[in-house]
C-alpha cells in the first residue's frame, strides 16, 4: 500500500509541475516582458499624457479656416511646452497636421527650419540639450508603436517615413 501511495504522490507532484511549467509560468514571463516593453517605450502606456491639437485634418471644420488661422490654432502655449517631456514633444511633432509639409520645402534642412517656425513642439524640442538624441530615441519608439497601432488619420506610413528621414538627418549631424 505504501508503494502505491508514494507512486501516487510522485505522479501528482509531476502533474502539478507540468501544469505550472506549461500554463502558469509562460503567463508570468509574458507579463514581465510586457511590463519591461512598456517601460522601454513610453508610447505603449495606455494612460500616458498626450497633447491633443484643437483642430486636425479629421476635424469637420478643418476647411473652414485658412492656413495661417490653422497654424495659429495649432500653437501650443509656452507653459505647456516647458512641462512636456521629450517623448511628449516628439509625439506632438508627429501629430502636427502640417508635418508632411517638411518635404515640400526643397531640402530636409529647409523643411525643418519651416517646421520650427510653425510647430511650437518642434521649436521647443530644438531648444533642449541633446535634442537630436532625444528626437532620435523617441521617434524610433514612436515608429515601433505605430507598427502595432496605426494612426486613425491614415497617415501612418507618411509620418513614420518622415520620422525615419529626420532620424537619419540627426544621426548624420551628431
Amino acid at each position: 500500500m505504501k508503494g502505491k501511495r508514494g507512486w501516487l504522490i510522485t505522479a501528482l507532484c509531476a502533474i502539478a509541475l507540468i501544469v505550472v511549467v506549461l500554463f502558469i509560468w509562460p503567463g508570468i514571463v509574458r507579463t514581465e516582458m510586457a511590463e519591461r516593453k512598456k517601460e522601454e517605450n513610453p508610447y505603449r502606456e495606455p494612460e500616458r499624457d498626450r497633447y491633443v491639437y484643437p483642430i486636425t485634418i479629421e476635424s469637420p471644420d478643418w476647411f473652414s479656416y485658412s492656413v495661417p488661422e490653422k497654424q495659429e490654432m495649432l500653437k501650443i502655449d509656452g507653459q505647456s511646452l516647458r512641462k512636456m517631456s521629450g517623448s511628449m514633444l516628439v509625439e506632438a511633432i508627429a501629430d502636427y497636421p502640417y508635418l508632411v509639409d517638411v518635404l515640400l520645402s526643397g531640402t530636409l534642412e529647409e523643411g525643418l527650419a519651416d517646421l520650427a517656425d510653425h510647430c511650437s513642439a518642434y521649436a521647443e524640442l530644438i531648444t533642449r540639450e541633446n535634442y537630436q538624441a532625444v528626437f532620435t530615441q523617441n521617434a524610433g519608439k514612436l515608429i515601433e508603436y505605430y507598427a502595432d497601432n496605426p494612426r486613425s488619420d491614415g497617415q501612418t506610413e507618411a509620418v513614420t517615413g518622415l520620422l525615419q528621414e529626420m532620424i537619419r538627418y540627426y544621426q548624420t549631424k551628431a
